[in-house]
């Protein structure tokens, strides 16, 4: 049996807390008197006189003649049954509960929300507005749209140059805190950004350098931060220090399909390597 309450009016006189159960004169020990009420003005003409007080106790109520104000005793509700059986022609109403209406609509047109609807007292074959009895329920229409955020931006890149101007960093976000999903809005602004690095200037081949001396012992001429060294032609820009400073090699030349000019490289470091065609040029003077 529920142990939800109601509060039903008996022909305006008599104020009592039904269990759903007893709507229809279906009595046990769920009832309870909850105000004070002299029933002399609808018992008169039965000659049934008693005053009903409230009695904390389920199950009992407490009552008294109108001449007994000090003093009570309890009754149960087979004995309260009796008493308004004696005075049913006056008490008699025909009390039931009027159908459910409809739903009211979710409150939330996404996610978790709640509907209702409400079912009145029926009394002598009128809907009583002020008693009535509401149900809610849980309601979920749809998924609510999430909109996507950015993350952090990342830390920035290394340099794409190891010296000189034109090297640039980089850094980046992604649209994943959280993702756009069910319809969500994507996320606005740029997913990258770029600034110029700023390199120190590369080091070019000092004009007394004699270029002549490392091709005599076979060797390529690397740029180093401190100076310029020759070392063998075995040996690439591959972040090795070979620099006698303690760095890897900065700037080296790399071969061109003309013999009119030689073209700068940057890779992680330079390598220089000489035209057989230049070397024969130099080896000469």
């Amino acid at each position: 049996m529920s142990t939800s309450s109601h509060k039903v009016w008996l022909k305006s006189s008599l104020y009592l807390n039904f269990w759903k159960s007893l709507l229809n004169r279906s009595w046990d020990s769920g009832i309870t008197w909850k105000t004070l009420r002299n029933l002399w003005e609808i018992t008169w003409k039965k000659r049934v006189f008693f005053t009903v007080i409230c009695c904390e106790k389920k199950n009992h109520i407490c009552i008294t003649t109108p001449t007994m104000t000090t003093s009570s005793y309890q009754m149960d509700t087979k004995l309260l049954l009796f008493l308004l059986l004696l005075i049913h022609p006056v008490l008699s109403v025909v009390m039931t509960w009027g159908p459910w209406g409809s739903l009211s609509g979710c409150s939330k047109t996404c996610g978790f929300g709640t509907e209702e609807r409400t079912r009145y007292v029926v009394v002598d074959g009128r809907e009583d507005e002020e008693k009535k009895e509401t149900q809610i329920s849980q309601c979920y229409l749809t998924h609510c749209p999430v909109d996507g955020n950015w993350t952090l931006w990342s830390g920035w890149s290394v340099c794409t140059k190891n010296c000189g101007p034109d090297g640039v960093q980089k850094r980046v976000r992604l649209c994943s805190a959280p993702y756009p999903s069910y319809e969500g809005k994507d996320c606005t602004g740029p997913s990258s950004e770029t600034k110029p690095c700023e390199n120190d200037p590369c080091p070019q081949v000092p004009p007394d350098f004699d270029i002549s001396v490392c091709k005599k012992e076979n060797k390529s001429i690397f740029i180093c931060n401190s100076e310029t060294h020759c070392i063998p032609m075995t040996e690439r820009c591959d972040k090795i220090l070979h620099c006698n400073d303690g760095s890897d090699e900065l700037r080296c030349w790399l071969k061109s399909q003309s013999a009119s000019f030689m073209s700068w490289h940057l890779v992680q470091g330079f390598y220089l390597t000489l035209w057989p065609m230049l070397t024969a040029l130099i080896l000469a003077s």
